[in-house]
């Protein structure tokens, strides 16, 4: 079975083999043919190029040919010289015709060859046919006498030298190309031989019998010389062919020297490059050996001053290998080398759970790497935390882990720190009393769920709650009391259910709370009522039953606001408005209820309109230095002459200024207005006064402080150092950094910086000590309670020391009696200023007071 079928393999190889070449035969009979078509193209090509540069002068012989033949017929009796000259012109005017057709075509013999071939042949032999129709229609039938025998015969003669000369002619214009001689010449001698032999005569037999020996010899001749045309031709070509292979192997020979004379220099420059790159990487390597050595003596040291622990665990022997161990749990003398043994007793009982499981998820490769925060004790008691991280970096052929390595770090203090900055964080968002939701947290919570409720179409309720009748039981039976009513109050709340969102306590006895996904109001109407019961309810406190109540306010969303803002300000004036109408009871928010605020949008709008009438004035109250007992500069402050209302003081608009984002405008009227008129002061000769101008927040958090400084000092001419900006401790808290930054330029332009109201914000001199300042401004708050109050004496002393400590100058505010100024003479403050020195006046009035300081002083 198996030998035929080798055969039959074998038979199909056979066969595929001489398919195979038969193919190849094939394809090479293709090529050669191609090659051989390509080579007559080419000679053919040739031919007609030869042809085309001979044939002008083959024209020329016969236009010369047909004249002589036009002279020689003139005057001939067997034809008229009508038909002849009729003739003639139509064989020169052909003759022109012909020589323009062949120019044409043959401007682009390649793309013509058969054109042009054609054409020649054809007009050979139209022109043959021109000689023949003379020879014919030209000659006698009938011989004349003997009068005439001669004049005939010498014609005849004359007209076949005429012809013999033409076939010279066209054996030197179609030698290279044959059929076109064959055609002209076998047109020409053949119907002129058949006329003469069917017409006898002596001279017509001797002209046709050396005519047909001639064009015999003609043909003979014709052939060697188109076969010598064609042999000199494919040599020629040959020659062509071999000149160009000469020329594109001498451009290849050239070529290849060129490039093998570039690689011979680019192979020494390589050479010489990479002897000179050999040279510097040995220098290198020493550099990196000499930098790696002191990286590693650095690396040592910086583990080492860095408290981090290496450490390498070989698996298969249970070996663990640590580094600076000691700083890390206080080991010594190989107290902490068989620490692998010792987990059970190190790591913290709490932490040994995880510590395991992380070690085990990443050797079993369910982790990248090993990761865990743990407890570990200390060699003296105490737990220290610490974060291990490492990674298997061997495992054998199995998979199984064989060496692994990693870091581990004391992490106490970072752990200390995030704890301590949970409760700040719990401090910040809760209230410290009842450990409710603070104002601040109300405010993000209820701001994300008026989002959830945009984004889901639903609606929420945010609802104020105040206690009815509580400042009278706090003010009576005291704050403690007071505290555990407010305790007890967050604690109802809180089991009113789980559909309150959030439930915060805003500071005094006033609460909030958000309900979210209301449904409809029946059930807000229930919490309510079930709020209100909890709180009817008696407050046991001590030995006192309290009955209080509460009143609440409702405003919902999105009916009554889409702004956080709105809804918190109508769920207050509903509530309100539940207190107003008697307490314990609640009221949803209505328009009806902004009849109240009509007068301050009123306010709001005049406000708007005294900013373009201008109708902002500038009053000044004095700062008295207590060592020259002199009015030495005065504080700017602001009033609005209201066209109805009459002077108004900043606090019945700065509040609203603040609110509305009009404060920035007033802030920079008056400080050009002052700016304005101490400079006319000093021009005045009334002192080199300074003014101080109190700047707020929002113009301080613009940033563009230094903008309107530049151009109040600009556009007024005051020099920078008689200006001085106050600012509040809470401007400059908000952001510490950018107004530390912003208040180092306003010092580098010179311009003084006086903290005011110091003592009232949260804030002490340490932590302003980063910010440029030149004067402290102490409270009037302090200062009021001075010789009454032991308490705020030592406090104005301890802040009087401190300023000066730190270089910096103490003005006093709110000044009213002799006591006041006496104490603050004695404990060194530097300026003062209130009403026992002088009320904000207006400018003439402080201009007068200057007048009369600079008179007792000319006096003296």
């Amino acid at each position: 079975m198996t030998e035929p079928a080798n055969t039959a393999s074998s038979s199909t190889q056979h066969t595929n083999a001489s398919l195979a070449a038969e193919l190849m035969s094939v394809q090479e009979r293709e090529r050669v043919a191609a090659r051989e078509a390509q080579q007559l193209r080419e000679l053919k090509n040739i031919q007609l190029r030869q042809v085309q540069q001979q044939l002008p002068r083959f024209l020329v012989i016969t236009a010369l040919s047909v004249l002589a033949a036009t002279w020689l017929f003139w005057d001939w009796p067997y034809a008229s010289n009508t038909k002849i000259l009729i003739w003639a012109s139509s064989f020169l005017i052909f003759l022109m015709f012909r020589g323009g057709l062949v120019w044409w075509y043959g401007r682009r013999v390649s793309q013509n060859l058969n054109t042009l071939g054609i054409i020649i042949t054809a007009t050979a032999v139209f022109t043959a046919a021109f000689w023949v129709f003379a020879i014919i229609d030209f000659n006698p039938r009938i011989f004349p006498s003997s009068d005439f025998l001669s004049d005939v015969a010498n014609r005849q003669v004359l007209l076949a030298a005429l012809l013999a000369a033409q076939g010279i002619a066209a054996l030197t214009a179609y030698a290279g190309y044959l059929r076109a001689f064959i055609a002209f010449t076998f047109i020409t001698f053949t119907p002129s031989l058949l006329h003469l032999i069917m017409h006898p005569s002596s001279t017509n037999l001797t002209v046709a019998t050396i005519g047909a020996i001639w064009w015999g010899f003609l043909i003979l001749s014709a052939r060697y010389l188109n076969r010598m045309v064609l042999g000199s031709l494919r040599l020629r070509i040959d020659n062509e062919k071999l000149i160009q292979h000469l020329r594109d192997t001498q451009y290849d020979t050239l070529t290849s020297n060129q490039q093998l004379a570039i690689e011979v220099k680019t192979r020494t420059l390589a050479e010489q490059q990479l002897h000179q790159l050999n040279n510097q990487l040995e220098v290198r390597v020493l550099q990196r050996t000499e930098a790696l050595k002191e990286s590693q003596e650095g690396l040592t040291l910086a583990i080492e001053a860095s408290g981090i622990a290496l450490w390498d665990w070989s698996i298969p022997d249970g070996t663990l290998k640590h580094t600076n161990l000691e700083p890390l749990l206080g080991c010594t003398d190989g107290g902490c080398d068989d620490l692998l043994t010792q987990v059970q007793e190190r790591v913290h009982p709490e932490d040994l759970r995880l510590v395991k499981r992380n070690i085990v998820r990443h050797l079993r490769r369910r982790s990248p790497r090993y990761e865990a925060k743990y407890r570990l004790k200390h060699q003296r008691g105490h737990w220290v935390w610490v974060e291990d991280k490492g990674r298997v970096v061997l495992w054998d052929a199995q998979g199984k882990p064989l060496r692994m390595l990693g870091i581990r770090r004391d992490i106490t203090r970072e752990r200390e720190a995030e704890e301590t900055q949970k409760k700040l964080d719990y401090l910040a968002n809760h209230d410290r009393l009842t450990q409710l939701a603070n104002r601040r947290q109300l405010r993000n919570r209820l701001h994300a769920a008026m989002t959830r409720a945009r984004e889901n179409d639903q609606r929420l309720a945010l609802i104020y709650l105040n206690l009815d009748r509580f400042r009278q039981v706090n003010e009576s039976l005291g704050f403690e009391v007071g505290d555990a009513i407010l305790r007890e109050t967050g604690r109802r709340l809180l089991e009113m259910g789980t559909r309150l969102d959030t439930l915060a306590r805003l500071g005094g006895d006033e609460f909030a709370l958000i309900f979210t996904e209301l449904k409809n109001n029946d059930e807000l109407d229930k919490l309510c009522e079930d709020i209100i019961a909890q709180l009817r309810l008696p407050f046991r406190v001590a030995d006192h039953e309290l009955l209080l109540g509460a009143s609440l306010g409702i405003s919902l969303f999105p009916e009554h606001g889409r702004e956080l803002a709105i809804l918190v300000n109508h769920a207050d004036l509903a509530m309100q408005q539940a207190k107003r109408l008697g307490g314990n009871q609640w009221r949803t928010y209505s328009p009806d209820l902004r009849s109240a605020t009509i007068e301050q949008l009123n306010l709001e709008n005049s406000l708007r309109k005294a900013i373009f009438r201008d109708e902002f004035l500038v009053h000044y109250q004095p700062k008295v230095s207590l060592m020259s007992k002199r009015i030495v500069g005065m504080e700017a402050l602001v009033r609005w002459q209201h066209p109805t209302l009459g002077l108004l003081y900043p606090g019945d608009f700065i509040p609203l200024a603040e609110d509305t984002g009009l404060i920035s405008v007033i802030t920079e009227r008056v400080l050009q207005q002052a700016c304005e008129q101490v400079l006319a002061w000093s021009r005045a000769g009334l002192g080199e006064l300074t003014v101080a101008v109190n700047i707020p927040p929002q113009q301080l958090h613009k940033g563009d402080l230094m903008l309107t400084l530049n151009n109040a000092l600009a556009e007024s001419g005051l020099p920078a150092e008689q200006l001085e900006i106050e600012l509040t401790e809470t401007s400059l808290m908000d952001d510490p950094d950018m107004a530390a930054s912003i208040l180092a330029k306003v010092r580098e332009r010179g311009i003084a910086i006086a903290l005011d109201d110091f003592g009232t914000g949260y804030s002490s001199l340490s932590q302003l000590r980063k910010f440029p300042l030149n004067t402290l401004k102490v409270d009037q708050s302090f200062i009021r309670e001075v010789g009454q109050s032991t308490e705020d004496g030592a406090i104005v002393r301890a802040i009087i020391t401190m300023a000066h400590e730190l270089g910096m100058t103490v003005v006093a505010e709110g000044v009213e009696t002799p006591c006041h100024l006496d104490f603050l003479i004695r404990e060194r403050c530097d300026y003062v200023q209130g009403y026992y020195i002088s009320r904000p006046v207006s400018a003439e009035a402080m201009e007068a007071l200057l007048v009369t300081q600079q008179e007792r002083q000319r006096a003296i």
